[in-house]
């Protein structure tokens, strides 16, 4: 567990350095904790529950399985936090322009003839 809540602390930092509108004192109030024991967490002196946890994600628009997603490839988790930064309204024009490039990149499906 000790990684799994390294790697939370880590990315809750990011997360905080990423949305300075978010403060310590914001993220405090949503886990019902103070805004000391929020910089002892940052600094790695306090640790959080799962519950905190995932009170913490939810704070930046975040689910607990964002938090501690183990994917391998650091792209797929940066396209997603690039998302989540773009305005509700405008996200549809997003998606529409990487489902565009997905459709232009993916190899052509092979056409089988059947006899009838």
């Amino acid at each position: 567990m000790r990684r799994l809540g390294d790697l939370a602390r880590m990315r809750i930092v990011a997360w905080m350095e990423a949305n300075p509108k978010i403060t310590q004192t914001t993220v405090a109030k949503a886990v019902g904790v103070t805004q000391a024991w929020v910089s002892r967490y940052k600094s790695g002196l306090q640790d959080a529950d799962i519950d905190q946890m995932a009170e913490m994600a939810r704070v930046f628009g975040h689910t607990l399985n964002e938090l501690l997603d183990l994917r391998p490839d650091p792209r797929e988790r940066d396209l997603l936090d690039a998302y989540r930064l773009i305005a509700e309204e405008r996200r549809s024009v997003a998606l529409q322009a990487v489902q565009a490039m997905a459709g232009a990149l993916a190899p052509p499906q092979s056409k089988r003839r059947t006899r009838e």
